[in-house]
């Protein structure tokens, strides 16, 4: 089963990367079952940070704020700095499409904090995927608007970043976008 999961999980990354979420997100959802089933965190995380990132721009914006509240609640848990980094970038692309343009910068920063420290790189999905929000914030804020937020969240520390996200998730809970 381990194999099938990874199999599945990778098979909706090819998907993804060449931007055919609708292909991409049963694939997540059969490894995300799998995952559960063995009760592996690290699988549960990576692939709820992949479906989310299928999701969004499927239009089902409340299942992905739900999944990045999950691998929150999940890496303060386990107490994974790794885990929780997995929904930075998605919490960003929700604040984007909430118009919440310094909030979005904020966990911009927060994410490539955590990216840096972890001497982490995205891959070519999750690099195009975090690039059309970053665009997006970018032409909403002024230069001075996005660096100061940027580096507002760069500086947060683990614990106060994921306190952060949570509460926005939290929040903004029924202000999401209509489903598809």
């Amino acid at each position: 089963k381990r194999s099938l999961l990874s199999a599945l999980n990778s098979m909706g990354e090819v998907h993804r990367g060449m931007g055919d979420a609708a292909a991409a997100k049963p694939l997540y959802e059969e490894a995300l079952a799998l995952a559960r089933e063995q009760g592996n965190v690290r699988s549960i995380a990576v692939i709820c940070d992949n479906l989310a990132r299928a999701l969004i721009p499927l239009g089902e914006m409340s299942k992905a704020r739900d999944l990045a509240r999950e691998v929150l609640v999940t890496s303060n848990e386990a107490r994974s700095r790794w885990i929780g980094l997995c929904a930075f970038d998605i919490t960003t692309a929700l604040a984007v499409i909430e118009a919440d343009w310094p909030f979005a910068a904020r966990m911009r920063g927060a994410a490539e904090a955590r990216v840096k420290s972890m001497r982490h790189s995205r891959d070519r999905a999750d690099a195009a995927f975090l690039a059309q929000w970053t665009t997006r914030i970018r032409e909403s804020l002024s230069e001075l608007e996005y660096q100061e937020a940027f580096a507002a969240g760069y500086a947060l520390p683990d614990d106060a970043a994921g306190a952060e996200a949570l509460a926005w998730l939290d929040a903004n809970r029924d202000h999401s976008a209509p489903e598809a």
